[in-house]
């Protein structure tokens, strides 16, 4: 069973390598803005398999972002972020989604993003498909049938 585990994981993490890389650059380049700057905050951390770009210039306010197994937070969010999982947790469902889904992860939720902004709802807010369960409690890749 356990090397089914193992399988999967490889396998999802080999799949959602595109969307790794793209979060990566993102990320690390972030980091190389925050030094260049002198502001030094940011920081890159290995954790459990994940990239995690703290406290990265490359994002607004108050967000996070997952690509893959690259995680990015913002300032405002490394402070949900250490104070508590919530925002990890959620970042989290993103990246089973993006083991799931693969490359087709971005189109996917570019797709779902412009359908709730049709609909007049906040486009990386829980009317977003891809964001239901996410956004659930607690935090589940896909929204309950």
């Amino acid at each position: 069973m356990k090397q089914i585990k193992t399988l999967w994981l490889v396998l999802g993490f080999v799949w959602s390598l595109p969307n790794t890389l793209i979060g990566f650059i993102i990320g690390a380049a972030g980091y190389l803005v925050s030094h260049i700057t002198g502001d030094k905050s940011a920081r890159i951390k290995f954790d459990r398999g994940l990239f995690l770009f703290e406290y990265n210039p490359a994002l607004v306010k108050n967000s996070a972002l997952c690509l893959g197994f690259s995680h990015l937070y913002s300032s405002a969010s490394c402070q949900i972020l250490n104070n508590g999982t919530l925002c990890k947790d959620h970042e989290d469902q993103h990246t089973i989604q993006s083991m799931v889904l693969g490359p087709f992860f971005l189109p996917i939720y570019a797709l779902c993003a412009i359908i709730a902004m049709i609909r007049g709802s906040n486009p990386i807010g829980p009317r977003n498909l891809l964001e239901l369960g996410p956004y659930s409690c607690p935090p589940r890749p896909w929204p309950r049938p």
